[in-house]
């Protein structure tokens, strides 16, 4: 499980470092974050599970490149 606030604040770094827009908004269950054009959904869970993190990690490397994380 990771933390939710975690993930959206090392997505919102690495974008920034890359110079990426990275904008948010409120959806039905998610906040749904748009990075450079990309829609990625994150729900409101305080802690994301395992799969929904790969798949979260999966499409941010679309944007950031597959060794974002690191």
């Amino acid at each position: 499980m990771v933390q939710r606030k975690w993930l959206i604040k090392k997505i919102r770094t690495q974008a920034r470092k890359r110079g990426l827009e990275l904008t948010s908004r409120q959806g039905g269950n998610h906040e749904v974050f748009y990075l450079d054009g990309k829609m990625i959904p994150i729900s409101r869970h305080n802690e994301i599970g395992h799969l929904s993190t790969q798949a979260i990690k999966k499409e941010v490397a679309q944007k950031l490149g597959k060794d974002w994380m690191k």
